[in-house]
C-alpha cells in the first residue's frame, strides 16, 4: 500500500514552477492509469527575517525574494514560460523548522510570505537555533538563520572577587547561587558594554573564569555590571556590580629583611590601601593576611620562606676529545635564578678561549665580560641581575 520514491532532476530547473502527473508502474512499462500531481518548484531564496530574537511563540516574519527568484529563473531558461512560486499553491504545505528537530506550521500571510511561532526553548538560559523554512511539510529546506532564544529565568550568581584594579586584568569567578550554572560551551563574560571569551570553566566546582577589562572601555566607569551567558548567546541579566579601584602601590618596606622561619612584622606603605577582609601581603608566591592602619599604611606578618627550587650544579661527562656543553639554562623563581656550580670535565689545561675542541666553556654572568681569564671549572661567586 505505500512505496517510496525520490525525485528525479527537472528539466526547466531554473524555470519558476511546474506541476506535473506522477504515475507508478510495478514492472517498469505498464504505468498506472490513475495519476498523482507533484509540484517542482525552484531553491526558495530568502529576503528577509524578522524578529530572529525572543522567546518562546515570539511569531516571526520571512518573506521571500520574488524578484531575485524571477531573475534566477530567466537566467537559467530564457524565454521559457512558467509560474512563479507561490505559497497560496494548492501543493504547497509551509513549515518552519527549529533546530532540525522542531516543525511548527506556517501561516500564508501572501504569496511570498510567511510567519511561524517559534516553539518553547528547552534551556531556561536561552541559546540560539538554527531557522529553516520549508515549502513541503519540513521534506526539503533553506536556512534563513539563527533565532535567539531570550532566557526565560534570570540566573543568580555572584563575583569573587567584585572589584579590580582600573586598568584590568582581574581574574574574576562568577559562582551559580542555586542549581547548575556550568554548561559544555565557554561562556561568555560582559562587563558593562565589553564582551569577551571566559578563560576557564569548572563544573565540579561550579565556576566560570573571566578576565575583567580596563574601565577605559566603559568610559572609565567606577563601576560596571556583569552579565555572564552560559550558552554563549543569550545573558543571565542577573546584572551584578562589579567596581573598579585605583591601583595599588608600595613605596617602601620597613624592615625589608627578616628571618627565614618569619614571623617579621613589616610595615607598608604607599596605597590607597582598602579596609577589607580582602586585603592581602604577598611574599614571592605565599599571600598572607594584613592589618589595616590607614589609606597609606599596612602592616604583614611575613610567612616562613618555603623551599627554593633552583639548579645547584649542572656537570656533563662526555669523551675526552671533545667534551661541551651547548647551552644551560636555570629555570627558577624570578626572584632567585641562580646557578651554584658549572662544570665540565676533560683532559685539557689551556686556556677556554684557545681550545679549539670547546674542553669546557666560559660562564658569564649579567653584566660580565667574555674576556675574563676563566679556567676549566670556575665557580659563580655573585651574581647582579641589573
Amino acid at each position: 500500500k505505500e512505496i517510496e520514491c525520490t525525485t528525479p532532476q527537472f528539466n526547466h530547473f531554473g524555470s519558476g514552477a511546474h506541476v506535473v502527473e506522477v504515475q507508478i508502474a510495478n514492472n517498469g512499462a505498464d504505468f498506472s492509469s490513475s495519476t498523482g500531481f507533484f509540484e517542482f518548484y525552484d531553491h526558495l531564496i530568502i529576503e528577509d527575517a524578522n524578529p530572529l530574537f525572543g522567546e518562546a511563540q515570539t511569531v516571526i516574519g520571512i518573506s521571500l525574494d520574488d524578484n531575485a527568484m524571477k531573475t534566477k529563473a530567466l537566467e537559467k531558461q530564457p524565454g521559457t514560460p512558467s509560474e512563479p512560486f507561490n505559497f497560496l499553491s494548492s501543493y504547497a504545505n509551509p513549515k518552519c523548522v527549529f533546530n532540525h528537530t522542531e516543525i511548527v506550521d506556517a501561516k500564508v500571510t501572501s504569496p511570498t510570505s510567511v510567519s511561524c511561532a517559534a516553539p518553547p526553548c528547552r534551556h531556561p538560559q536561552g541559546g540560539g537555533v538554527l531557522l529553516q523554512l520549508s515549502a513541503n511539510s519540513g521534506f526539503d529546506v533553506v536556512d534563513v538563520g539563527y533565532f535567539v532564544y531570550s532566557a526565560t529565568q534570570k540566573v543568580p550568581f555572584r563575583l569573587e572577587p567584585n572589584h579590580g584594579r582600573k586598568g584590568g586584568g582581574t581574574r574574576v569567578l562568577a559562582k551559580g547561587i542555586s542549581g547548575s550554572f556550568v554548561r559544555d560551551v565557554m561562556p561568555l563574560c560582559r562587563f558593562g558594554s565589553y564582551t569577551s571569551r571566559a578563560v576557564d570553566i569548572n563544573r565540579d566546582e561550579g565556576y566560570v573564569a573571566c578576565i575583567s577589562p580596563p574601565n577605559s572601555v566603559n568610559n572609565f566607569a567606577s563601576s560596571v555590571a556583569v552579565d555572564i551567558s552560559l550558552s554563549g548567546q543569550v545573558f543571565t541579566n542577573f546584572s551584578v556590580a562589579f567596581r573598579y579601584d585605583e591601583e595599588v602601590f608600595v613605596r617602601s618596606l620597613h624592615p625589608s629583611r627578616g628571618f627565614a622561619s618569619g614571623g617579621t612584622d613589616v610595615q607598608v606603605l604607599g596605597g590607597p590601601f582598602a579596609n577589607s577582609h580582602e586585603l592581602k601581603c604577598r611574599f614571592g608566591t605565599n599571600i598572607v593576611n594584613a592589618s589595616f592602619h590607614d589609606t597609606n599604611h599596612i602592616s604583614c606578618l611575613s610567612p616562613t620562606l618555603d623551599q627554593v627550587h633552583e639548579v645547584q650544579k649542572v656537570s656533563v661527562f662526555s669523551m675526552a676529545h671533545n667534551p661541551e656543553i651547548q647551552t644551560i639554562s636555570a629555570k627558577s623563581e624570578d626572584y632567585v635564578n641562580e646557578i651554584h656550580t658549572c662544570k665540565t670535565y676533560g683532559d685539557g689545561t689551556d686556556d677556554l678561549r684557545d681550545d679549539e675542541f670547546g674542553r669546557g666553556f666560559i660562564l658569564v654572568a649579567p653584566g660580565g665580560s667574555t674576556n675574563y681569564p676563566l679556567k676549566r671549572a670556575t665557580r659563580w661567586l655573585r651574581h647582579n641581575e641589573t
